[in-house]
């Protein structure tokens, strides 16, 4: 069957025998899939956590602790390149695979730690395990991502994008919440962590393979033949505009939102509102910005001022207005409650909104490598905006004036 631009490609669909748009269905299978990946990736989020516990299981300090911690960001973020490079190299399927065997290989390894105990130290063998799991966490969280914003027509990007973005969200508190209850019914919870997560990598890697399989001709047909692709080829749009303003919102922007979750919990008790209201605030809001952000552009991309640098923009300056509060004074709990809403807002906003606003600049022949650059460009930034967290006895000025005055950058850039 031939088909026509923009008219889907696959000549039997249950669709039609359900009474709904063709390939509906396929769709919907292949969203389904992507939404367990980003729930999965959600071990990144809460891996701060976790790691507290484990550190003390191996007989480690918290120095090391944050090493460990370190190491799977670094992994998960500076690496994700390659995720984006196999997706748009080999396809979704065959990446998949790749990202499903990558990540079960560590985990094996630290259900066994006998074979490695004597051959290699415990931090060094750790932190190499961290890191791989790590980047094998990205095949998830980048290619459950960008797979359905190919997959769906053009004008539905906004609510696939939300659909993707609260799930990711609720990976951080489905997480979160197995760990604790392992915690809580296992002797040797760590044995049974390591259990559930090699279960879950293995288990919703094949249902991700299968559906993207099953799906490949709808999945990949926008790298070849949607008209609204951008068409330049990926040097020219490294060398482009739009790349240098990415790059500078990923290393200021986004790179500021994964050290705020740190700062924020330590601001929160400070004023004795207990570190968890951060991450509380921080799921709830941020939640439901991703999804305000994203159904809106589908209404208002057509319309000046109505495209995903708004959103950016707006996002920032959420950010920014949230920092004053806390900037301008010593922290008090009325100023950190408004830091937890606007920050949470803005970081909410802001990540929910760039892998659309990707999406419509660059098209998606290149969109997976292009989105883990971007990602290495995270990677420098956490640190960078970490060093400036205070010492207990020291003022928050500095890391609060810093983002309040530097964040509104981007927003003049755009």
């Amino acid at each position: 069957m031939e088909a026509t631009m923009g008219e889907p490609l696959l000549e039997h669909s249950f669709s039609k025998y359900l009474g709904l748009p063709k390939n509906t269905v396929h769709r919907g299978t292949l969203l389904m899939a992507c939404l367990l990946g980003v729930v999965q990736y959600g071990v990144v989020y809460v891996f701060a956590v976790v790691v507290d516990e484990l550190a003390p299981y191996y007989g480690l300090n918290r120095s090391a602790a944050d090493e460990l911690f370190d190491m799977l960001n670094y992994g998960a973020c500076a690496l994700s390149f390659v995720p984006g490079l196999l997706y748009d190299k080999l396809g979704a399927t065959k990446a998949m695979v790749i990202g499903t065997c990558v990540g079960a290989l560590p985990i094996l390894l630290l259900l066994n730690w006998s074979w490695l105990v004597g051959s290699v130290d415990v931090l060094i063998g750790l932190k190499i395990c961290y890191l791989i799991f790590g980047m094998a966490l990205s095949f998830f969280q980048v290619i459950a991502t960008f797979a359905p914003l190919e997959a769906f027509p053009v004008q539905y990007l906004g609510a696939v994008s939300a659909a993707v973005q609260v799930s990711t969200s609720l990976g951080a508190t489905i997480q979160s919440a197995v760990f604790l209850l392992l915690k809580a019914h296992f002797k040797d919870f760590v044995y049974a962590y390591y259990l559930y997560m090699l279960t879950c990598t293995v288990g919703c890697g094949v249902l991700m393979a299968f559906a993207f399989w099953e799906n490949g001709r709808i999945l990949h047909r926008s790298k070849t033949t949607i008209d609204t692709d951008n068409t330049d080829s990926l040097g020219s749009q490294l060398m482009s505009v739009s790349f240098a303003y990415d790059c500078l919102l990923f290393y200021l922007g986004v790179g500021f939102v994964f050290s705020y979750l740190d700062a924020a919990g330590i601001l929160n008790a400070l004023v004795g509102l207990g570190a968890s209201r951060a991450t509380v605030a921080f799921g709830i809001y941020g939640a439901l910005a991703r999804v305000v952000c994203n159904l809106a552009l589908d209404f208002t991309r057509t319309k000046r001022c109505g495209g995903p640098m708004t959103y950016i923009a707006l996002s920032l300056i959420s950010l920014a207005t949230g920092l004053l509060a806390v900037a301008v004074a010593a922290p008090s709990r009325g100023s950190v409650i408004a830091m937890n809403i606007f920050c949470s807002f803005g970081a909410g906003g802001l990540l929910g909104i760039t892998p659309a606003a990707l999406r419509l600049s660059f098209g998606s022949g290149s969109l997976g490598l292009i989105y883990g650059l971007l990602y290495v460009l995270t990677s420098l930034g956490i640190p960078t905006w970490g060093s400036l967290l205070p010492r207990p006895t020291q003022s928050w000025s500095t890391y609060c004036g810093t983002g309040y005055a530097v964040l509104p950058v981007a927003c003049r850039c755009l």
